[in-house]
């Protein structure tokens, strides 16, 4: 996860370590649990056909990696198991449609990686499934939206992969707390017609010194090609992938970092 140390003084200045990613090298390993750790509708789980779309767009190197729209390229992991061993080789972790029942005891392991650096992207359609994000603060349940479009400003409405101005959600629909959003520090994301918030986002350090960032949908659907077009980028494709790139450090952050005498290290567990 990343993590910054800054030498004043006396103290010798520490280079930037060979690589500021979990896995070793320059990608940024995005992970989420495999399908037999979610039980029913397999389709809807982290390795199922909806999520598969969003899987093969952020590993393509036109959307993330050298020469493509976000130059940090991302890898995808899948978890067999949701523990600390297993989350301190990765970067971030991305919730899918997930029941409370099922994701409960993994929950404890996803908040202590996020509480020591690593990045979170929920995607919670309903009270019953919004089981890590009330772990990590109580008033980020999600409850039923009218479901109707959605749109927002940078970063998630309006990032690096261009303007989502009219983001779909589907089937159960969710919205968030914007007190529990305010209180935690987080911003919103989207709002729907009706203003109901359908995204927010949280930067690092938001609820705790080491915290990681955090993004959270209310609906699956918003980034599940149900509604999401990643062949020729949709809304839906749009915001989520400006939501990954949210989560993602870019080579330029890191190089002002080199510069700035800061070391990019990860924060182990």
């Amino acid at each position: 996860m990343r993590g910054l140390i800054l030498c004043a003084g006396a103290l010798p200045i520490l280079a930037v370590v060979s690589s500021a990613f979990a896995g070793g090298d320059n990608s940024y390993r995005l992970a989420g649990p495999v399908g037999s750790l979610q039980t029913n509708s397999f389709e809807w789980s982290w390795q199922g056909a909806n999520l598969e779309g969003f899987r093969n767009a952020v590993t393509n190197p036109a959307n993330f990696g050298p020469g493509g729209t976000f130059a940090t390229p991302v890898q995808i992991v899948d978890l067999p198991a949701v523990d600390a061993a297993n989350l301190a080789l990765v970067d971030g972790f991305v919730s899918p449609w997930w029941s409370e029942g099922q994701s409960g005891p993994f929950q404890a392991a996803v908040v202590s990686f996020f509480l020591n650096g690593g990045d979170l992207f929920l995607l919670n359609d309903s009270s019953d499934r919004d089981g890590i994000a009330t772990a990590i603060a109580a008033g980020l349940s999600t409850s039923a939206s009218t479901g109707t479009a959605s749109s927002g400003n940078t970063p998630l409405g309006n990032g690096p992969f261009g303007l989502a101005a009219s983001v779909l959600q589907s089937g159960d629909t969710g919205q968030l707390s914007a007190a529990a959003i305010t209180a935690t520090g987080g911003f919103v994301g989207l709002t729907n017609a009706q203003g109901q918030i359908t995204a927010a986002y949280w930067p690092e350090g938001a609820f705790g010194p080491n915290s990681g960032r955090l993004v959270i949908a209310a609906d699956v659907d918003m980034i599940a090609t149900t509604t999401a077009n990643y062949t020729s980028l949709n809304d839906n494709a749009r915001f989520a992938l400006n939501s990954v790139a949210y989560l993602v450090p870019s080579p330029g952050a890191l190089g002002l970092l080199a510069g700035a005498g800061l070391l990019a290290a990860r924060r182990r567990r």
